[in-house]
């Protein structure tokens, strides 16, 4: 008999793992398992219900090991995160297959009316279950959301719906989408019934032209995704009204356009909070060098983060627990220090809840003996388990002020521009996370020398969301709207400032050419215009007066300045960078892939061409750091009363060094081991602590406000 709902240790900072229901598992072996879960300093589970496994004959629903693990998560008061099992039974399947109704991607096209009628009454059954346990507390309603494009007739209708509602007339889409080269063109259908999904998918994996077309095409499967996931959370909210719905997105460090045909800024709109997950071993296969895991890893918190703003609750709901060398892109196993680093960086950013993958490893399939936080073979306790631990003493003792303060507010903004990721992905292979490369060697550079960074959206600038930053970077950002380019224009005339390289909005959001490079206006904002563009033959380099030479990537684009001043040459003397006034505000633009350049060579002058300019206009950096070789990572949580501070030393040295803060503080407190460090306060409100940390050591301060 189930118990009726009630409240324990919700004022508890979720942190917890994923567990994997042994099927042979007795209730008292299930209890023993949750309670040693609750020992490691946990007060979360995640769990999965496979439909697959639950409904193995049409309408009889075994919840038999599902209600067990409910039982043991209240006698040991721990809350459930239940996660979806979205894969159908055996006998839809072959009633799908006899209809030509089955998908062979990883999830089944949600339109099918025969997939998501028998989908409804899983998702109900599931939810009426639970949606009053005492155990119950979040829905996680799709596990790493992804839908590859449909042609089936249903998708077909509603794309063609779609189309209709943005165009009006047949003959507004055939402007749009037959452009300048009729030649390169498929023909447009003379009415909306005659679109065919079934061409576009041909034209979209055979050809590279019609872009307008594609454009639309994968826009539209984006959000089509968005709704099936609208569809999911509305069947759950009819039942369950108090428990939050979740989602986590997964290869944020990847072009999410052919990887998932997911916008996860439209994703996040539509659940209660938005979940993350963070596998290294498979989602940093662009990062070259282990080194740069601690940036990748900033980087993919930061974009989850960047997707709501704080208007709601973040988690990681998959964080790598342990090895993996079969399974990944990449062989790689964290250590108890890094897990730690995670964590409390994590949390300094501004995440709300963590959730590891996994608590124990699988002893079967395709991931058996990898990713568990406890040893592969006897499930005894690890240094991993152990550092997470640890983490969840602080967190438990300190759970009020955790939940309730905010991350420190960014000064910088990076232009995400889902159109530029569906333009890189039509080009080509080889370029097709080129966005995400640019991007992450942007923010690599700004995050080596601690400045906040948010990830912002045209439509987010479009809205007006430019006026809470100082600076936009916009890397590799190929594709301009007319509209964009206007507000980034009025931006920097009202004080902002800019930062772009190559190519920068040299196609329209439908891919088309602007009449000047950079286009849409900003032309007028960087001071120059495009002279030529030399595909390069050696390597790129740029000649920077009294800072030696920085390396770009894949061409050189010869700047001609009208307003502006040429600061930086390329090898043979032709300008390479510009800098421009432009209003009340400053632009500067770089003739060649830079962002990309330093992901790949991570060279000193690439550092300076991007970071300096962010000093120059007054941007601050989260803390400031004075001693030699360091390599210091630091983030803070901004509480009423108090602040948290988290400083990783990412080198194998130890590193001592006196940090800068800016605020005022009566006390401050070394969390580790709740004692009081020394400091001192100047009278400009600028905190001096002196530390020495050990190589790869996180430290965890908490500072009163006078």
């Amino acid at each position: 008999m189930l118990n009726d709902h009630k409240n324990y240790k919700d004022n508890a900072f979720p942190l917890g793992a994923m567990y994997w229901i042994n099927p042979n598992y007795t209730q008292q072996q299930i209890d023993e398992d949750v309670r040693k879960i609750r020992q490691n300093n946990f007060s979360f589970i995640r769990s999965i219900i496979w439909w697959e496994h639950l409904e193995e004959k049409e309408g009889v629903f075994d919840f038999t090991l599902h209600d067990m693990l409910y039982e043991a998560a209240t006698k040991n008061e721990i809350k459930i995160a239940q996660s979806f099992g979205m894969y159908p039974p055996v006998w839809l399947k072959k009633e799908l297959v006899k209809k030509g109704m089955l998908s062979t991607a990883r999830y089944n096209c949600i339109d099918i009316p025969d997939f998501h009628t028998r989908f409804e009454l899983y998702i109900k059954t599931v939810v009426g279950r639970y949606s009053k346990h005492p155990a119950q507390d979040m829905w996680i309603v799709w596990n790493e959301l992804s839908k590859s494009p449909c042609t089936c007739k249903y998708t077909e209708r509603k794309y063609k719906k779609w189309l209709e509602d943005k165009y009006g007339t047949i003959d507004n889409l055939k402007a749009a989408w037959r452009r300048e080269k009729n030649i390169f063109s498929t023909p447009c259908p003379d009415s909306f019934d005659d679109v065919d999904t079934l061409e576009l998918t041909a034209e979209l994996l055979v050809e590279r032209r019609n872009y307008p077309l594609v454009f639309d095409w994968l826009t539209f499967c984006e959000w089509n995704l968005a709704q099936n996931l609208k569809w999911i959370c509305d069947k759950v909210k009819e039942i369950d009204k108090v428990h939050p719905t979740h989602t986590n997105a997964a290869g944020l460090l990847q072009n999410e356009v052919p990887a998932m045909c997911r916008d996860t800024w439209q994703v996040a709109e539509l659940v209660d909070t938005v979940d993350a997950s963070i596998h290294p071993c498979h989602h940093f296969q662009l990062v070259k060098d282990i080194k740069d895991f601690p940036a990748a890893f900033s980087y993919s918190v930061d974009m989850i983060l960047s997707s709501v703003k704080e208007k709601k609750d973040v988690w990681i709901s998959e964080l790598q627990g342990g090895s993996n060398i079969q399974s990944g892109n990449i062989v790689f196993t964290p250590t108890g220090k890094e897990i730690k680093s995670w964590l409390l960086q994590s949390i300094a950013k501004g995440i709300k809840g963590i959730l590891f993958w996994i608590w124990q490893p699988w002893r079967a399939g395709w991931e058996a003996g990898e990713f568990g936080l406890l040893n592969t073979v006897n499930g005894q306790p690890t240094e991993r388990s152990k550092s997470a631990a640890d983490v969840g003493r602080i967190l438990g003792e300190h759970s009020d002020f955790l939940l309730n303060a905010k991350k420190l507010p960014a000064q910088v903004a990076i232009l995400y521009s889902s159109p530029t990721q569906i333009l890189a992905y039509r080009e080509g292979k080889e370029i097709t996370n080129y966005p995400v490369l640019a991007m992450l060697g942007c923010y690599k550079a700004l995050w080596k020398n601690n400045i906040a960074v948010d990830f912002v959206t045209p439509e987010e600038i479009n809205n007006g969301i430019l006026s809470n930053y100082k600076l936009l970077y916009m890397p590799f950002t190929n594709v301009v709207s007319k509209e964009l380019g206007e507000n980034i224009k009025e931006f920097v005339f009202k004080g902002g400032s800019l930062w772009a390289d190559g190519h920068c909005a040299f196609k329209d959001n439908y891919s088309f050419l602007h009449s000047q490079n950079p286009g849409a206006g900003l032309d007028e904002v960087f001071g120059c215009r495009e002279a030529n563009l030399m595909a390069g033959r050696e390597a790129i380099q740029i000649l920077i007066e009294g800072k030696g030479t920085a390396t770009g990537h894949i061409f050189e684009q010869w700047l001609e300045p009208t307003s502006g001043k040429v600061t930086a040459t390329f090898k043979n003397g032709q300008p390479a960078v510009v800098i421009n006034n432009y209003g009340k505000g400053k632009a500067m633009f770089i003739g060649t892939y830079l962002s990309i350049g330093y992901h790949e060579n991570k060279d000193k002058g690439a550092e300076h061409l991007i970071v300096d300019f962010a000093r120059e206009v007054g941007v601050k950096p989260i803390v400031k750091f004075e001693g030699k070789f360091l390599s210091l990572e630091a983030n803070r949580l901004i509480g009423e009363d108090s602040e948290l501070i988290v400083v990783t030393n990412h080198s194998d040295k130890k590193a001592s060094f006196v940090m800068k803060i800016a605020g005022d503080y009566s006390e401050i407190i070394d969390m580790a081991d709740n004692k009081a460090i020394e400091f001192d306060s100047a009278s400009n409100s600028i905190t001096r602590i002196k530390y020495a940390l050990p190589e790869y050591e996180t430290a965890i301060y908490l500072g009163r406000k006078r």
